[in-house]
């Protein structure tokens, strides 16, 4: 699989006393943009629900293709307003065992 990295802006809600970012946008917009550049069929992604906005933070996310395969994703926040950066995190081969 290529790697994709897209850029999502204003992925930011309000939630209870402070602001967290809208994962679940997040989630939508990662699944449309990387079935869109692979052609794969990408069945659900899932990102952690509680990610306060920080410029430079990191958290991860899983992408599900209808193959079965688990397609890690790293999204880095670009502002404090919501606005991420996502790619594909390649998985280095297995060498046979340890």
């Amino acid at each position: 699989m290529r790697t994709a990295g897209l850029v999502i802006a204003g992925a930011l809600m309000l939630a209870g006393c402070g602001q967290k970012l809208d994962t679940g946008k997040i989630e939508s917009d990662v699944k449309r943009d990387l079935a869109g550049r692979t052609g794969a069929k990408v069945v659900s992604v899932e990102c952690p629900g509680d990610v306060e906005p920080k410029r430079g933070d990191t958290f991860r996310c899983t992408a599900r293709t209808a193959a079965g395969e688990q397609v890690p994703i790293e999204v880095v926040q670009e502002d404090d307003s919501g606005t991420v950066r996502w790619r594909v995190v390649r998985q280095p081969r297995s060498t046979g065992g340890l």
